[in-house]
C-alpha cells in the first residue's frame, strides 16, 4: 500500500467535534518550504489532524 493512512497510537478529544478520536498524521508542509531560514526547533515535523471533521489537533 503506497498511500496508507498513518495514525497516531493514542486517543484524543478533538476540539472541534468533540469526539474521542485516533488522529492521523500528516506530514507539516510549511517545515521545508522556508529555505534559508533558520528554525528554532519547535516546529512540528507532523501534524495530528482529525479523521472526521478534519480539524488540526496538534
Amino acid at each position: 500500500m503506497w498511500f496508507d493512512k498513518k495514525y497516531d497510537i493514542k486517543e484524543v478529544e478533538c476540539r472541534n467535534c468533540h469526539q474521542k478520536v485516533t488522529p492521523i498524521l500528516q506530514k507539516n508542509k510549511l517545515k521545508q518550504n522556508f529555505i534559508g531560514q533558520r528554525f528554532t526547533g519547535t516546529e512540528k515535523k507532523y501534524l495530528l489532524v482529525c479523521p472526521y471533521c478534519k480539524a488540526i489537533i496538534g
